[in-house]
């Protein structure tokens, strides 16, 4: 006997209710958080309450959410395996990428993967480079629910990020951020502003990638011939790039690749991320800072 395959109406049913049942989980885990929170003042817990003031109140559960894809497709080949893995999920949403050359370019990938109707936009566009930016993200943002963040998932430059910060800060404070520090040399006033002001942070250090690398052929050999074809169209997919935008990728994607501690952490003059080590969770401004790469993961990237 034929089985039918649920129709859109049947599958919006179900949308609703995951997101129903995510939004009440929330709302009782936040009550939670609270009534603790009132608890340890009341009884003078200072300690207690300090700490789980700097942890902060309970996330929802990002595994659904929408995502917008910061990445400079066009350069390393490991940008366009983040884009490929990045494409796997049915929540991508929105690419943003530094230039048109490389709108093209990510426009090709997801058309050739399936995902034609997720939009690209260049954030570099002359004189109107912040409404090409903003706009997207705001429509994104309205259109999601207000309880609900948005995740941002970035493989490259703090810049886009920290552009959004400035001219629209509502609109960064609805966003749960993967972001490397592989670039902030480049960018440290805008990576000092990302530190500083966004909120819910997973920050991964060039620390923890080291000088793992992978290389586009031999990481995805074996893939549907779509993928193969655009890895092929890529001029340096034969050679290692850094791992870093994978990395990156599987952090925001929640997978189980990346580990993560709460730290403060700061930033010296050139860029470079400074790591509070002591782990004292009262700690203020602290941030989710990548420690260990998980051996699966690990087998899967080469060391140069």
């Amino acid at each position: 006997m034929m089985i039918d395959e649920p129709g859109k109406e049947s599958l919006s049913v179900l949308a609703d209710d995951l997101e129903a049942h995510d939004q009440a989980r929330y709302k009782s885990e936040r009550a939670e958080y609270a009534a603790d929170l009132e608890l340890y003042d009341r009884q003078h817990m200072t300690v207690i309450a300090a700490k789980l003031r700097a942890a902060g109140p309970p996330l929802p559960p990002l595994v659904r959410t929408p995502i917008i894809a910061d990445i400079p497709v066009g350069e390393d080949p490991a940008h366009l395996l983040a884009l490929l893995c990045l494409a796997a999920s049915r929540y991508l949403a929105l690419v943003i990428t530094p230039d048109v050359t490389s709108t093209r370019y990510a426009r090709d990938v997801l058309d050739a993967v399936g995902h034609g109707r997720t939009d690209v936009v260049a954030a570099s566009t002359g004189q109107h480079r912040t409404t090409a930016l903003l706009d997207p993200v705001r429509a994104l943002c309205d259109a999601a629910p207000a309880w609900l963040p948005l995740r941002w998932i970035a493989t490259g430059s703090p810049t886009h990020l920290a552009e959004l910060g400035r001219c629209a800060p509502d609109l960064s404070t609805r966003l749960a951020v993967t972001q490397p520090d592989s670039h902030f040399g480049e960018a440290p006033v805008d990576a000092e502003h990302v530190l500083a002001t966004t909120e819910h942070l997973w920050l991964v250090l060039s620390d923890t990638v080291g000088n793992r690398t992978v290389t586009a052929n031999e990481f995805l050999s074996g893939s549907e011939r779509s993928v193969t074809a655009v890895i092929n169209s890529h001029p340096h997919r034969d050679h290692p790039s850094p791992a870093m935008p994978l990395v990156a990728t599987a952090a925001g994607l929640e997978l189980p690749a990346v580990l993560f501690t709460r730290r403060r952490a700061t930033l010296d003059d050139s860029g470079r991320v400074l790591v509070e080590t002591i782990t004292d969770p009262a700690l203020t401004n602290q941030r989710w800072v990548s420690g260990t790469i998980d051996d699966t993961l690990h087998a899967c990237l080469q060391i140069q």
